[in-house]
């Protein structure tokens, strides 16, 4: 099944340079805009380099095989990232926290509209709670009005429950 945009056609060992500049994954985004480009090669301009055998690309590809998606992948931590050939403490900690400015950048996609249903929350805080590894309560505060005031986290459980007291 391809990845989206379009599926990679280069060996994961074909090193970036020896590529055709037309498929190189920056010169891919500078012509075509991010959309153009795989997860993969997102992941390999955020690389910067692959590791002995395999390039950035490769490598890219390799954590979009192993974990089926960004999706999972954002739910790592950095020590479990670490444990990775090619992935250094360094590039780890970017990684996470580029997934962290996704997931604030969700959060930040409120409009101001009163939050008067569960689907209005659930369009608020729903890819930040999808993208947790563990159960998580949070409360939304609203004022009279029904506009977001917050949300805060009472607690955070383990895999499949949280336990919070009234």
């Amino acid at each position: 099944m391809p990845e989206s945009p379009t599926d990679i056609s280069a060996p994961p060992s074909l090193r970036i340079q020896d590529m055709p500049e037309s498929e190189r994954p920056r010169e891919k985004m500078m012509r075509h805009g991010p959309d153009s480009l795989t997860d993969a090669e997102l992941l390999a301009i955020f690389f910067g380099s692959g590791v002995v055998g395999m390039s950035a690309v490769g490598l890219g590809k390799m954590f979009i095989e192993r974990y089926g998606g960004l999706h999972a992948l954002s739910r790592l931590t950095v020590e479990e990232l670490c444990g990775h050939k090619g992935i250094g403490e360094a590039k780890a900690i970017h990684l996470a926290a580029a997934f962290a400015l996704g997931k604030r950048l969700a959060r930040l996609e409120y409009d101001g509209k009163p939050m008067t249903s569960a689907a209005a929350i659930l369009s608020h805080i729903g890819p930040e709670l999808r993208a947790e590894p563990q159960e998580v309560l949070k409360i939304i505060l609203l004022n009279t009005r029904l506009s977001l005031i917050g949300v805060e986290e009472v607690t955070r459980g383990s895999l499949n429950e949280t336990i919070a007291h009234p």
